[in-house]
């Protein structure tokens, strides 16, 4: 949800009602509990007391279990689709990727495993970006680079005004018509020292070659790239080419008709981007777009690759060479790498608080939040849902002569204030946040993951290792694509 009022000093976020089917229980949790009470009787009825329920125990502890230890925040019953769809994976061998070498792909598809290879890449000849199709969920992607000052150093009314604009970008390209997703994505990177190197080359009075200080200054430009990192932003918006169907045909149809309407939604990103501090610069084309994918898979290569662009290749071959899944990380062609979720706090805390965790040293880590826009009635009709069920439960517990818990209240007051925002024209958003971290081997994976952990819990936020979905993850949470995230 987005929120309308952002104090200079704190902010509370929302937190899912834990009003469930029954008693706070899930569907699931529900049939087991069932399941294991049905255990347990049958046992006791065939087998007679105290052996039928000593001998079925296992079956129906486990199922109990199963339905309310947590792991995570989340039932065990929770994963059993997770094991299950993991389980598949490995029966039908996606988990392991090694890119044909004599196989010809289609013209255009980009070179990513599973079912990320269906992706074709459209390039726009009016504005030079690239665009990134998807046939089967006929979507287009298009994805910008921005710059920011530093949102930390400023006064509380000014981090107040950039977190209501980027509340009111989020509403304005949203509500704009057709778009299904926003993704950004931030990126810690070891500083190729491109730019100083460039300006070093054309500096015109340079001290004599060979002179101590020439010589100093160039030692320290080559180690720049391992002493220092460098953040890049990027926003990524997703088309849903269904929903503008009758727009596409009144631009020519086909790619072209699509082209043009993204070129419109483009330039209202364009215009909405000053009032959250942000600058435009520039659409990513396939050229920027190719290393971003590029770097992600072999990110030992990432400097060397960004000071030799020509090194890359085409768009459609910047994929990665072997991609192996594993239950809790992923390992690449250079890398290994975990994905996890954020997990906000529900105390008061002050607009920043992800800065802690993006600054971790040394730890190379991909910041992703993705935002899916809820229709404006579809959110009343949910929150006005949200009321009923509040109202329901509390007079349920007044019959039952129960009393209502901080939890439950705040469940109450949560749904008071969405309903309170929603009516002052502010909108909606499914929202995730993920982080992935890289390393060069396994022990490295393990010492960035303690310095992420430790890093987000001074932060006040939690990181959660995406157990059985590395693989389906990865890709959504460290490439400007745009892709839909279960």
């Amino acid at each position: 949800m987005v929120m309308s009022d952002v104090a200079g000093v704190s902010e509370v976020f929302p937190r899912r009602s834990t009003r469930g089917v029954l008693l706070g229980l899930s569907g699931a949790q529900c049939l087991c509990l069932l399941a294991a009470g049905v255990a347990a009787v049958g046992g006791m009825i065939g087998l007679g007391l105290p052996a039928g329920p000593l001998i079925t125990s296992p079956l129906w502890v486990g199922l109990a279990a199963a339905a309310l230890v947590p792991v995570s925040g989340k039932p065990l019953v929770g994963y059993v689709p997770v094991a299950a769809a993991w389980v598949g994976r490995g029966v039908a061998g996606q988990r392991r990727y090694v890119r044909p070498v004599w196989r010809t792909r289609p013209a255009g598809t980009l070179a990513l495993p599973g079912s990320r290879a269906r992706l074709r890449q459209v390039v726009d000849e009016a504005t030079g970006a690239v665009f990134v199709h998807d046939p089967s969920a006929k979507t287009l992607a298009a994805t910008i680079a921005v710059t920011h000052g530093q949102f930390m150093v400023v006064d509380d009314d000014e981090q107040a005004s950039r977190v209501n604009g980027w509340a009111a970008f989020l509403g304005t390209v949203g509500q704009s018509g057709g778009i299904r997703r926003i993704q950004t994505t931030v990126r810690s990177d070891p500083d190729a020292s491109v730019g100083a190197r460039e300006h070093w080359r054309r500096w015109p009075t340079k001290a004599p070659e060979g002179s101590p200080a020439r010589v100093s200054y160039e030692a320290l430009l080559a180690d720049l790239s391992a002493a220092t990192e460098v953040h890049r932003s990027t926003i990524t918006i997703v088309l849903d080419l269904e929903k503008v169907k009758t727009a596409i045909r009144d631009h020519g149809g086909g790619m072209t008709g699509a082209a043009a309407v993204m070129r419109s939604r483009m330039h209202v990103v364009e215009e909405a981007l000053p009032a959250a501090g942000l600058e435009p610069a520039g659409w990513l084309g396939p050229d920027e777009l190719a290393l971003i994918i590029r770097a992600a898979y072999d990110p030992a290569r990432s400097v060397q690759l960004e000071r030799h662009p020509e090194m890359i290749g085409a768009l459609d071959e910047a994929g990665p060479m072997a991609v192996e899944a594993h239950w809790t990380h992923m390992r690449t062609d250079s890398g290994w790498h975990k994905v996890m979720r954020v997990g906000w706090p529900r105390r008061p805390v002050a607009p920043g608080l992800l800065h802690g965790l993006l600054m971790v040293p040394g730890v190379r880590m991909t910041l992703t939040h993705i935002y899916e826009p809820v229709r404006t009635d579809k959110a009343v009709r949910a929150a006005e849902h949200d009321a009923n069920d509040e109202a329901n439960a509390v007079v349920e517990r007044q019959k039952l002569g129960r009393t209502e818990t901080v939890l439950q209240a705040r469940d109450r007051q949560a749904v008071d204030e969405h309903l309170t925002e929603l009516d002052s024209g502010w909108t909606d958003a499914d929202h995730v946040a993920l982080v992935v971290i890289a390393a060069a081997s396994k022990e490295g994976l393990g010492r960035a993951f303690e310095a992420t952990r430790a890093a987000a819990g001074r932060s006040v936020l939690r990181v959660d290792t995406m157990i059985g979905q590395q693989d389906e993850l990865f890709d959504a949470a460290v490439l400007p694509l745009g892709l839909k995230v279960s």
